[in-house]
């Protein structure tokens, strides 16, 4: 067993262990240890979440996201801008409607658990006439069947469409396709009898979490948490990710988390490529350095970047994957700020969730060793802790113990 405690209670280390299971407005923090740790967290509008009874969950302005989708532990939750082209996204009179049956709004309790806030549709096509942006544009719909186990529906963007088989049970169903600006209907079709809610056409590459509109179209705005911290000779970063595939990500990069000087300047940062590549970049302007740690399967992953103006070594899941020069000569006495899910507030984040974080950053070289690092990242078969589903990373909530078993 390896204590991590001494070294974040050293006099000459300075520490943050991030577990995100507690926040207010403009704050994310931990609650265990109990030593309190917190982010400031900007977003200038409402998101939704997926909360601990599994029901989507509106959270207010400046709120983080403690997301429970994949796990009965808080991941944080963090999405990039996105507006949604429909008007009146849960109101259907305001729609184009089609075909022999029927529909009645506000007729069943929807996704988020609330009361007569779902549609329900019966052999109806329901569209809207959208002049849709460039490059690629996703429409996403929530549904479940009301009669039979299941149904058909289908989604089209102009003259493309998916079909789906709609379950019992509330699920989010998507179609993305890649085209040029051209006016077009946009919008879906039930054979059969089904619930909708909240219909959602975006320029993006896969479906963002669910943004309602009125009048208006409705937008989203993007998730930013940060930490200032004080510079020092030596640095280590630990993320505990939970890694979600599906997008389709045409950036060559998208960010989990930083440390940077408060610009785009000069930056260390974890990403992720469309193939779920793990990937640290070191940037330096117009330095730019790019560890490739390879390709990884969805599910939770621990990766801990040591580093100082000399080296780089990056640790995956029990494994020293990169131990390499810093040739982008990034300096770490100009590194003040963390961000997760960003760099210095930039580059919108991944669908990817964040379990847990540390952060150490020592004038010496007495942060833990590689041995120790190793044992950190190691995957196993654990059960359901604080901070991982399958990890030997436990959390204790004496002394603010922090071990590895």
């Amino acid at each position: 067993m390896t204590n991590l405690y001494p070294y974040l209670v050293n006099k000459n280390i300075s520490s943050i262990v991030m577990f995100p299971n507690a926040w207010k407005a403009g704050k994310l923090y931990n609650i265990y240890p109990t030593t309190l740790n917190w982010f400031t967290a900007q977003r200038s509008t409402q998101a939704y979440r997926t909360d601990a009874s599994k029901l989507l969950d509106l959270r207010g302005v400046n709120e983080p996201r403690l997301d429970y989708e994949y796990s009965d532990c808080p991941e944080l939750f963090m999405e990039k801008y996105s507006i949604n082209y429909f008007v009146y996204s849960n109101n259907f009179d305001f729609w184009t409607t089609s075909g022999g049956g029927t529909y009645t709004n506000n007729a069943g309790a929807g996704p988020d658990g609330i009361a007569d806030s779902a549609a329900l549709f019966d052999n109806k096509v329901a569209l809207q006439g959208i002049d849709f942006p460039g490059g690629y544009t996703t429409l996403s719909i929530w549904a479940k069947s009301a009669v039979n186990p299941t149904c058909s529906m289908n989604l089209f963007i102009g003259g493309d469409q998916q079909f789906f088989t709609v379950t019992d049970e509330w699920q989010l169903y998507s179609f993305t396709i890649n085209t040029g600006d051209t006016p077009s209907n946009c919008g879906f079709g039930i054979v059969d009898t089904a619930y909708v809610w909240n219909p959602q056409l975006e320029e993006s590459e896969y479906a963002t979490s669910s943004i309602y509109s009125g009048e208006n179209q409705g937008f989203r705005e993007q998730d930013i948490i940060y930490k200032d911290i004080t510079t020092k000779n030596y640095y280590l970063t630990y993320f505990d990710i939970r890694l979600v595939g599906g997008a389709t990500i045409t950036n060559i990069f998208e960010c989990i988390g930083s440390m940077n000087d408060n610009t785009l300047d000069k930056f260390i940062t974890l990403g992720t490529s469309k193939t779920n590549q793990l990937i640290v970049n070191l940037y330096n302007n117009p330095n730019n350095q790019v560890i490739d740690l390879g390709t990884y399967e969805d599910g939770i992953h621990k990766v801990a970047i040591k580093w100082d103006n000399d080296s780089v070594k990056v640790f995956v899941d029990g494994l020293l994957e990169a131990d390499v020069s810093n040739t982008a000569n990034l300096p770490t006495n100009q590194t003040d700020r963390i961000d997760l899910g960003t760099i210095a507030g930039n580059y919108y984040p991944v669908r990817d969730r964040i379990r847990g974080f540390i952060y150490m950053g020592a004038m010496t070289d007495i942060l833990p060793t590689d041995e120790e690092l190793i044992r950190l990242t190691q995957l196993g078969p654990l059960p359901d802790f604080m901070i991982s589903e399958v990890g030997e990373f436990v959390v204790t909530q004496e002394n603010n113990n922090i071990i590895t078993e």
